[in-house]
Order: C-alpha cells, then structure tokens, then sequence
C-alpha cells in the first residue's frame, strides 16, 4: 500500500468492520486512545447531531484508520497519549493526558505518581489516526455530555443527546418518501442535545427518550427496549420502531469500517512513518488547519509538546487572553533566531524542534511576562489587533529577562500603538518581523551592548522603506482625529494617557453621547471622535457614566482629583458650545503626539 507521496506502507494492513459499541468499551477502558498528534475535538454541537442522523439512516459513515502498537513501544518512546473526552466542556475541552510509564533505572524520580503507568509491554493499545471527531461525537452523547454556555448567563448546564419526535410536517414527510429507512413512516424524529430545563420546556405530546437510555438494554433485552417505551412512554410503534433501529444500529451492526496499521517493533521511526500517513489522510480535509498539521510534525520529536503547549493556552486564558497553535509556534520560531515561516522544512528539522524543547520553560516565561506586561498597561485582548506585534515584546522578554519590559515600558506602549495604528504587520509581516528580530539581535542584546529598546532606535535601524512605513505624519494624525472611536482611537489615547498597573481603561466621552443625541448630525458625528475622547480606568468611567461634563468636572474639583490631562482653560463646558471645547482640546492633545511622535 503506498500514498500519493511514494511512500510505500510495508506492514500488513488489516481491515474490520466493528460495532459501536465495542469500540465505546475500548475507549472507556482505555485501550483505544489518541495519539499526541491529534488535535482537540473541534465538532459543534450541530454536527454530533447530524453524524447521529446520519447512523440512524444508514448512511456510509467513511473510513477510521487506527495504529496498533504495543505497550512495550509506548514505554520505550515513554510517548504521551491521551483520553478521549467523555465530557466536552466549552470551558475546558483539554484531553487527559494517559499516565506515562517511568521505567525501571531510567533514572526518573516517582515523584509525580499520575505518570506511573503499569503498562504490561505484551498487551496492545489501538491510537486513532482519522476518525477522532467522529469517536469523540460518540463517546460524549452516548457515555457523556455536553455543557455549554447559555446565551447571556455565566451558566453552563449539562446537556444530554435526546431522541425527539417532532410533529410531521409536509416536509418531514416528502423527506422520507425519498429514501428514509423502513420505520421512519409517520414520525420525524430529530437528535438534539438538551439540558434539564430545555428537556422539560418541550411540548408534552413530542415524544422523547435520552438515546443513552435507548442503547443500555444489552442484546438479550430488545424486545423488552421496544416494550417499556411503548408501554411507559406512550410512543407509538413507529416512534419505538425508529428507536429500535437505532439501538440496532449501535449495538448489532458493524458499521465502523477500520483499517488498521502497525508500526513501532522494529523498523525504522515509527512516529515518523505515522505522521507522514497522518498528514497524507488530513492535508485535504477543510476541518484540520495547516498549523495543526505542522504541530504534528513538532509533537513527532517531542512527546509532551501538546500537554506543555496546552498548560500555557490554559494560563493565557486565565487572564482573559486567547492565541492560537498558529501565534505559539511563531513565538518559539522567533525568539530562538529561527525561520518564523510556518513551512514543513522548518519543523521537519529535529534541531529546531529539540531547540523549542530545550528552551520551552523560559519561552513560555517570556509570552505569560508579555501577558502580564499588557494587563499590567491597560491592554486588554480587545484592544490588541494584531498578535504579530507582540512577538517583539515577547523576544525582548526572552533575551532581556524579567525586568525589560518594565525598564522600557513607555517605549514598548508607544511601538505597540503606533504599529497598529500604522497597520505594520499586515501584508509582508514576515519581512517586518525579520528585520526588527535584525536590529534587536545585533544591538540591544550583545554582551558589550547597553542600547535599551526605544522608538526612535528602531526607526534607524530599518531600511529607509520600512523607516518611512512606520513614521507617523500630519496625515495620520488628521485621519485619526476624525476616526470615529474603536481600534484606533484607544491607540492614540495609549499614547497620551500614563496608565497604573492593573487598572481596565476604557474609551470615555466626556461630553456623555446620550446627552449629544440632541445636536445637529455634524455635531452627533463629532462626540465620537478624539477630542470628545479620554481614558479613565473602569471603575471611574462607570462612577461618571452619563454624567453632564460641567457636573463631572466641578466634582473633580470638589474632591481634588485631576480634571483630564488636556482639559482647556477658560472654555465653556456646556453642551452647547461643544465645538468650541473640542477644537481647543484638538490642539491640546496634537501639541503632545507631535513631540510624542517627532512631527514636525
């Protein structure tokens, strides 16, 4: 058997057809579990319920290729695998990690009991290669359940898969003339997941059953499945005949179709072998991301990477951040002075990814320092539109130690507003990257160098071309003045406003926009523009909500706290002459990005 590649598979491929239910037995004992390069599960809650359709009409359900290897392999690569979920929390959808095995006189420390595996080397264990989404489908509505955020509410309530007979409509009906099954004549059975309140919201006279109490009758029982529902839920014979079918379909038929592979005795490198046919079976899919694809290749020279990837994504969300598989591979790429191209090459060289191993503790200091650097400026997730602008902070936090970023943390504001607002990495990020990568390597963390990162610095040190991209100019600052507020707006108010650590900033308007629905549509247009824009930190901006600017203003006074940092002298606060106010506040406010910014 050979893929598209060339490359030839030289062990016996077995094929099986299995039932359902025997495959859920082997992933609840354990015996069948995911190899680490598999990704996480990824299906939404719609296309579990259309796979469970597709099972109860007989439809094809595609190949699953499954890798048999033995116990002895797993211990002598000490290879991560992992569970498959049971229940899929929105939360919280991480894989369980399987205990590693610690080998005798391998010199480990048993400190950490949950990695003592007693792997008997002589049994065998099946790892899914395709066909994971689809187990996973299974395993959480038939041996598990959902739990998902309700819309507006902080709530996530268990959902269980029901079988529900809807009303026939006519087009329920022409359905089945089509093609349905034998049974499905005068009903409309749908799959739907349901929590408790939802389960007891429906209409009385819509028949329902939890498909987990449809498939726990073994196969002895049928009859009396068929029975109970008949008799103690009132369903019609066709309504129970449809649930027949189903637990027929899941505990009789053989319909997973599995092909089977072994590698990992004797010949050659076994993970590599398997990646290979694991990206052969995937790189055409719509479903699996090119960057996942490459993480597989990562994960094939190093076991763990997807557990130690997946702890760090856990800390970033902590604090209300979120990056992809994507960012975190350009982040190893580029603080360790390596290609930052996402291309096989790169990660296909064992070097590379050795060096991402080796350094992984102080890499990921470096990112979870630059999360914190951004908490601690005002700089919420909202506010950052490009990640690539963070790579940067996240070399200098590498090369510079725990203490950089705050050395230069004005600098650092000032470069991350000013390359979103001048949109730097957009097209040809790579080459940007690169070149600042360049001039940071070369001058600010050599042994002699006692250059400290700042914005004119990086100015001239990149080519005349890029110098001028990243220069700000009367245009930009007319252009941003009359931008209404968003991205950019919060951008130029990061360069005007100082910020206190750990303090949420919000875009304030000082004359209150509800209070300038009043005006002309000139002047309506205007209140959303900077002049009418400052930034105060969360609890202030509620305390002042909608508050007339002349009341808020004396109340500042009153308790004597700073008015706004470009509040103009002797003019009118009223409403009514609003333009005035913000024309001398204009002025204000350019005077300081110009020397901000060196415009001149």
């Amino acid at each position: 058997m050979s893929d598209s590649w060339g490359y030839k598979i030289e062990d016996p491929v077995k094929y099986e057809n299995l039932r359902i239910i025997d495959v859920l037995r082997d992933i609840g004992s354990g015996s069948m579990v995911l190899p680490p390069i598999q990704r996480k599960a990824v299906w939404k809650e719609k296309q579990i319920t259309d796979f469970f359709d597709s099972i109860l009409r007989g439809y094809p359900l595609n190949n699953f290729l499954f890798w048999r290897l033995k116990k002895s392999f797993v211990n002598a690569r000490k290879m991560s695998l992992y569970k498959f979920l049971t229940v899929y929390d929105q939360r919280d959808n991480y894989n369980e990690a399987v205990g590693k095995p610690l080998l005798s006189g391998s010199g480990d420390s048993p400190k950490d009991t949950s990695r003592q595996a007693a792997y008997d080397p002589d049994t065998e264990i099946i790892a899914v290669l395709d066909g994971q989404q689809r187990l996973t489908a299974l395993n959480v509505a038939l041996q598990g359940c959902l739990r998902l955020k309700k819309p507006y509410k902080n709530e996530y309530p268990e959902k269980q898969l029901y079988l529900v007979f809807h009303p026939l409509t006519e087009t329920a009906a022409e359905d089945d003339e089509e093609g349905a099954p034998s049974g499905f004549a005068g009903v409309n059975p749908k799959f739907q997941f349901l929590s408790a309140e939802e389960e007891a919201s429906l209409p009385k006279e819509w028949h329902r059953v939890k498909v987990k109490d449809i498939i726990k009758y073994p196969e002895s029982e049928q009859t009396k499945m068929l029975r109970e529902l008949e008799r103690n839920r009132q369903f019609s014979d066709d309504e129970a005949d449809v649930c027949g079918l189903l637990w027929q379909k899941i505990r009789l038929e053989k319909v997973i179709n599995a092909c089977y592979i072994q590698r990992g005795e004797t010949k050659g490198d076994a993970m590599s072998d398997v990646l290979r046919i694991f990206v052969r079976i995937n790189s055409g899919g719509t479903q699996l991301a090119k960057t996942d694809l490459l993480f597989s290749t990562v994960v094939s020279y190093w076991d763990d990477a997807r557990e130690k990837l997946e702890q760090l994504d856990k800390e970033i969300k902590a604090e209300h951040y979120e990056f992809n598989t994507d960012f975190y591979m350009r982040a190893c790429l580029y603080v360790l002075d390596i290609s930052s191209g996402l291309t096989p090459e790169v990660f296909e060289k064992q070097d590379n990814v050795q060096k991402i191993q080796q350094n992984w503790t102080k890499i990921r200091e470096a990112i979870t320092g630059v999360i914190v650097f951004l908490r601690d400026t005002g700089y919420s997730w909202g506010a950052i539109s490009s990640w690539n602008a963070l790579l940067p902070l996240i070399y200098c936090r590498f090369h510079g130690g725990s203490a950089y970023l705050s050395k230069c943390q004005t600098e650092f504001v000032k470069y991350l507003a000013v390359a979103q607002l001048k949109s730097l990495f957009g097209r040809g990020s790579n080459t940007t990257l690169t070149s600042i990568r360049a001039a940071m390597r070369a001058d600010l963390f050599t042994a002699e160098s006692k250059q400290y990162f700042s914005w004119d610095w990086l100015l001239t040190k990149l080519s005349n071309q890029l110098a001028a991209q990243m220069t700000c100019t009367e245009a930009d600052l007319e252009e941003w003045f009359t931008t209404d507020k968003g991205s950019v707006t919060f951008q130029v108010l990061s360069l005007l406003y100082p910020r206190r650590n750990d303090l949420v900033y919000h875009q304030d308007h000082l004359h209150p926009q509800s209070l300038c629905q009043d005006l002309d549509k000139e002047l309506r247009r205007q209140s959303n523009y900077l002049s009418n824009l400052q930034l105060l930190s969360g609890p202030k901006n509620q305390a002042k909500s909608a508050m007339q600017l002349k009341d808020w203003a004396q109340k500042q006074r009153e308790n004597k706290q700073m008015i706004d940092l470009y509040f103009p002298e002797d003019v009118s606060l009223e409403l009514a002459d609003c333009q005035v106010f913000w024309q001398a506040r204009k002025e204000l406010m350019l005077r300081q990005l110009r020397s901000i910014l060196a415009i001149y």
